[in-house]
């Protein structure tokens, strides 16, 4: 995805790891990066097509079926088969600064202190 959307500066907030596929990573949350700024990979669920165990294609949307679209982001599970789903893009920065800082427990305090300042 990054790969797709980087090139137009834009990203979609996904996970930290790579391999994790999408659709699972949306329908269970999705914690990445920008999740501070941009919120969890589910809240950037803009629609899906779902398959109903009915059989029936129903697409949730704001404007349509919207209690399911509310489910699929975040509501729990076993909705239906999601087969296609719109993602929302934020701009993203040209040199984006990602990472993680890591401190031993004697430094947590110090850290603490800078991170609010």
């Amino acid at each position: 995805m990054d790969r797709e959307t980087a090139p137009h500066g834009l990203a979609v907030p996904i996970g930290v790891i790579s391999g994790t596929g999408v659709s699972g990573l949306t329908l269970g949350g999705g914690v990445g990066w920008l999740t501070r700024a941009d919120g969890l990979t589910a809240d950037n669920l803009l629609s899906a097509d779902v398959v109903l165990a009915d059989g029936s294609l129903v697409r949730a949307a704001p404007d349509a079926d919207a209690e399911l679209l509310w489910g699929l982001r975040g509501g729990g599970g076993n909705f239906g088969v999601v087969t296609a789903m719109e993602l929302r893009t934020v701009p993203l920065p040209p040199h984006p600064f990602v990472g993680a800082f890591i401190y031993e427990q004697p430094r947590w305090a110090e850290a603490l202190r800078a991170y609010a300042a």
